[in-house]
C-alpha cells in the first residue's frame, strides 16, 4: 500500500490522511490487549520473575514464602529493576494476589 500512496491519495483521500492515526490506533490496541490479558487472564511470562520461591520451605496448601531474586536491584542502583511490563508472574495465585 505504501508504493500506491498516490493512488490512495486520489481515490480515498480521507483514508490517506488518516493512515498514521490508524497505525497508532492499531499499535495501541495491541498494547492494551497485552495489558488486559496480563491483568484479567493468565499473563505471559516474557521476563523472568523478580521473586524466588525456595524449594522445601512451603507446606502443600500453605503459604509459599517468596524472597527477592538475588539479581533484583532492591536499592535501585541501576541494575535489574521491577518487572518491565504488566504484573510479575509471582503474583498470580499468591495469597495477597492483586484482585481486580
Amino acid at each position: 500500500a505504501v508504493w500506491k500512496a498516490d493512488d490512495l491519495k486520489h481515490t480515498i483521500p480521507d483514508l490517506y490522511y488518516a493512515r498514521y492515526i490508524l497505525l497508532m490506533m492499531g499499535i495501541f490496541a495491541v498494547y492494551v490487549g497485552f495489558l488486559y490479558n496480563d491483568f484479567f487472564s493468565i499473563g505471559f511470562n516474557f521476563f523472568t520473575s523478580r521473586w524466588v520461591a525456595h524449594e522445601g520451605e512451603h507446606v502443600p496448601g500453605g503459604v509459599i514464602p517468596y524472597t527477592p531474586a538475588p539479581w533484583f536491584d532492591t536499592l535501585n542502583e541501576g541494575g535489574t529493576g521491577p518487572y518491565p511490563f504488566g504484573v510479575d508472574p509471582a503474583w498470580h495465585g499468591a495469597q495477597n494476589e492483586l484482585v481486580y
